[in-house]
């Protein structure tokens, strides 16, 4: 059975041991080389295994060295690119794919989970174009039109039935055009919406 040192003796055990390296310390040198050489494959598995159960630890460290030590280690990265520029371009370019593909990922899942809010924003773009947003509207009335896309993507999401979010007076009517405000936005279904088509009812 294992005997199990208390702190005390664990405290002791270390001054103890820094005391003999201080003291044979060629001779312990000589020793961890000799170890090192004829356990090569089982330090770098025990390494291995060691980083991967300690990845923030060693990021947290990388950063802290990095933000104290930045001359330094820009020239350590740029001369480890010249002497390795094959393995530099192959990282860089798989690096550069790996972050376009996650940006791409995470617009896709910004765009699934936000579709009512960039509704509201291609709307506003549109009826800017036309001219037809008033300077005048207030944050509320912006706002309170962001909910009603909102709105109309959750109706959307309950039945699955497609929503559009439609202006009473069109904003290019024949006889009058509208604007875009908060109360002349109406919700509609997609096939009701397709059948006013651009007249005033």
């Amino acid at each position: 059975m294992k005997r199990l040192l208390t702190e005390k003796q664990k405290e002791e055990a270390r001054i103890r041991a820094k005391a003999y390296y201080i003291k044979n310390k060629d001779k312990c040198l000589v020793a961890f080389k000799e170890y090192r050489e004829a356990n090569k494959d089982t330090i770098q598995v025990n390494k291995k295994k060691w980083y991967q159960d300690n990845k923030e630890y060693c990021y947290d460290k990388s950063r802290t060295y990095k933000s104290s030590n930045l001359e330094k280690s820009k020239e350590y990265d740029k001369t480890y690119r010249e002497q390795n520029k094959e393995s530099a371009k192959l990282y860089s370019t798989r690096y550069q794919k790996e972050k376009k593909e996650l940006i791409r990922t995470q617009r896709a899942s910004y765009r699934k989970l936000n579709r009512g809010i960039l509704n509201a924003i291609n709307g506003f773009h549109r009826c800017s174009k036309l001219q037809a947003t008033p300077i005048w509207l207030t944050k509320f009335d912006l706002d309170y039109m962001k909910h009603i896309y909102i709105q109309a993507r959750e109706l959307q999401k309950l039945d699955n039935i497609r929503r559009h979010v439609d202006h009473l007076v069109p904003l290019r009517g024949e006889t009058v055009c509208g604007l875009h405000v908060p109360w002349n936005l109406q919700i509609l279904t997609a096939e009701e919406n397709i059948s006013k088509n651009n007249r005033l009812i």
